[in-house]
């Protein structure tokens, strides 16, 4: 019973993402565009040349070296057997939101408070992607980093610190934007009265490494392109626009997207605050220094961009929902996490395994297409029902990782939505690969 009491919470949250996991395999979920094109960068490399190739490069996306190394472990093991990686998305996510409640819990002192806001991010926060798994590891490395910090902060041993100069590298290389996390531990030590000083070298790094990426011509090139979808005209009411997709998308479209409704909610919030304890507003500011650099992209405001920063959401809650008025606050909760939000999709679907379609469509299509090598036929007809738009991204990005034929690498792929054609184009100079 010992064992029970002390592991039943951890078991809860297990459950809960092992639920999600099954219902991503019965829901026909495959491999989705950026998994595709990680793939092609992740391959024919090695481990040691995707650190060093990642390392060279100026383009701030090519440095989630430790998600690359991940994607080329798993692959060296399981090649393309997409249930594995789903397994790896499920792996990490249920270590974090066992992390999350071990924060919660220290932070607050309330068991099932935490467990409670635990157990919304592990259902709300399941990112399926593949190419997630770059924010899964931020989130491991980050929450590591804050109970390193917070260990530093109650015993003052140099361990702490040592581990977290080991960490911090391998967690922006893992995200880039969660640089930011040490401006955020500063506030997070004003609010627990503990002297932030260590943290000043970490803070140095984060601004240095912003001022260096966000410069380079190629990042400077995209953020001032109004037609790249990183467009990123920095100005308030960018802020204000972005705040309001995350908000309703928060909110699972609960709430609708309205700038003058999110900063409704952004008072109404700070009034509760202060009433309550002020000191509560070191807390909340974390949360928009950790998005910072996320919060101005009108055009590519992604959900998953919240999963490292939300984490101080959750630990405002954990104060919030002690207060005499708990419930107003949990009836805010509630409606901007929405974690009723696909309830029913899920329950249906695990009742009724719907038929992984891509999958089986990439097994036609490459069934064809070694055919088509084999006999030396350079185009053929295959239907725009089994090549999806995701499919077709596969097609021109990474067939050849999925093809059998020794010749798979001769030739550019692509099909043509218009004319419902697969087309192999030759290239000069073909090396036939080894099988």
């Amino acid at each position: 019973m010992k064992i029970l009491k002390k592991t039943w919470p951890y078991l809860l949250l297990l459950t809960i993402t092992s639920i999600y996991f099954v219902y991503l395999l019965n829901d026909s979920r495959y491999f989705f565009y950026d998994d595709f094109t990680g793939f092609t960068f992740v391959v024919p490399r090695s481990f040691w040349q995707i650190i060093k190739d990642s390392l060279l490069s100026r383009d701030v996306d090519r440095h989630k070296i430790i998600g690359y190394l991940v994607t080329k472990l798993i692959y060296n093991l399981a090649d393309l057997k997409v249930e594995v990686y789903f397994l790896s998305l499920f792996i990490f996510h249920t270590l974090n939101s066992f992390l999350l409640f071990n924060l919660l819990k220290r932070l607050s002192k309330k068991p099932l408070i935490s467990l409670f806001l635990a157990s919304v991010f592990a259902w709300r926060f399941y990112l399926w992607w593949f190419s997630n798994i770059h924010m899964y590891l931020a989130g491991l490395s980050m929450f590591l980093t804050i109970h390193l910090w917070l260990n530093y902060l109650e015993n003052q041993k140099s361990k702490n610190l040592f581990l977290i100069w080991i960490i911090f590298p391998l967690m922006i290389y893992s995200y880039g934007p969660t640089v930011l996390l040490p401006p955020a531990l500063f506030l997070l030590s004003l609010f627990l009265k503990k002297s932030p000083k260590k943290l000043l070298p970490l803070i140095f790094i984060s601004i240095t490494y912003l001022l260096i990426y966000s410069g380079t011509q190629a990042n400077i090139a995209r953020f001032t392109d109004s037609n790249n979808p990183y467009f990123r005209p920095v100005s308030v009411s960018t802020y204000l626009t972005t705040s309001s997709i995350y908000l309703s998308d928060l909110s699972a479209g609960l709430l609708p997207q309205s700038i003058w409704l999110t900063v409704s909610i952004w008072l109404a919030g700070l009034v509760a605050i202060l009433k309550f304890k002020p000191k509560l507003l070191l807390i909340a500011l974390c949360f928009p220094v950790t998005l910072l650099a996320n919060s101005f992209f009108p055009k590519h405001t992604m959900f998953y961009y919240l999963y490292t920063p939300i984490v101080f959401i959750f630990i405002l809650f954990s104060y919030l929902l002690q207060s005499k008025h708990w419930w107003a606050y949990l009836i805010a909760f509630l409606v901007i996490f929405n974690p009723f939000y696909n309830l029913y999709q899920v329950a249906f679907r695990l009742k009724h395994p719907a038929e992984n379609l891509d999958k089986k469509s990439m097994s036609m299509i490459v069934k064809q297409t070694d055919q088509a090598i084999a006999e030396g036929t350079q185009s053929f007809y295959i239907s725009n029902w089994f090549v999806t738009p995701n499919l077709r991204h596969a097609v021109a990005e990474a067939l050849p990782l999925f093809l059998n034929s020794p010749k798979k690498n001769c030739f550019r792929y692509g099909h043509s939505k218009i004319t419902e054609i697969l087309t192999l184009y030759p290239k000069e100079n073909c090396i036939e690969s080894s099988l």
